[in-house]
């Protein structure tokens, strides 16, 4: 359960960095909301939150630096807002903390262990 929501949170921030630049012309009104610098640090710290609570105590050496990584590249990006890179260290972010919670999920899966509860 937890390993499906932090797919979904990592593949909402994949879907922002390329949605933009195609769904910003069609829906002009969310053009101020959907590219204001508090949504990219509310997604960057609800992202950061959430793998550390979840990958970080459970995951494997793998699983925490593919976290890692992800966490990175995202804060990365960040850094270089505006840059022409700054969406493909998004996406590449948002790619290793998505193979991360499948990868933490199928660990989970193979061990039997009950990660449907909030440890």
């Amino acid at each position: 359960m937890k390993d499906m929501m932090g797919m979904g949170l990592s593949l909402a921030c994949l879907l922002h960095c390329l949605g933009a630049p195609f769904l910003l012309p069609l829906i002009p009104s969310l053009g101020p909301w959907f590219d204001q610098e508090s949504v990219h640090v509310a997604l960057l710290v609800i992202v950061s939150l959430y793998s550390v609570r979840f990958l970080m105590p459970y995951g494997s050496v793998m699983i925490k630096l593919m976290s890692l990584l992800g966490l990175a590249l995202l804060g990365l990006a960040y850094q270089f807002h505006g840059a022409w890179y700054e969406t493909l260290l998004n996406c590449l972010g948002s790619l290793a903390l998505l193979g991360a919670h499948y990868s933490n999920m199928m660990a989970a899966k193979n061990s039997e262990k009950d990660y449907g509860r909030w440890a």
